[in-house]
């Protein structure tokens, strides 16, 4: 299952529009320019922030018991690289926060320099 989102030129503010699939880790993601018709297709890799930390209680015979403690956070670091049926490849960044549905956002950058939005 895909969701909907957009990738917005910052040049020249065309937006093009693109689907990202409700994955866990990875998934693929889809856009399409609508002026040149260029498809993109890539997959995208999302990895967990997570927390780790020791913690001391105090035991019932006066000394302290220590136990480690790791948290995971529903905000997730990931990357992607789209590649186009023309000869563009963007190379994108995001971050993805967990949810019915997901919501994210990033950047990304062409192969020719010209930088992207991407929200989801």
């Amino acid at each position: 299952m895909f969701i909907p989102g957009r990738i917005v030129s910052l040049s020249d503010g065309k937006i093009l529009p693109m689907q990202i699939e409700l994955s866990y880790g990875s998934g693929h993601m889809k856009a399409v320019n609508p002026d040149t018709g260029e498809t993109f297709d890539g997959i995208y890799t999302a990895i967990n922030e997570t927390k780790s930390s020791q913690v001391s209680r105090p035991t019932l015979f006066g000394d302290q018991d220590v136990a480690s403690e790791t948290t995971v956070s529903d905000v997730s670091q990931s990357s992607a690289v789209l590649v186009g049926n023309k000869g563009t490849v963007i190379d994108v960044k995001m971050t993805i926060k967990a949810g019915a549905p997901p919501i994210g956002y990033g950047d990304g950058v062409d192969n020719a320099g010209k930088k992207y939005r991407i929200q989801f």
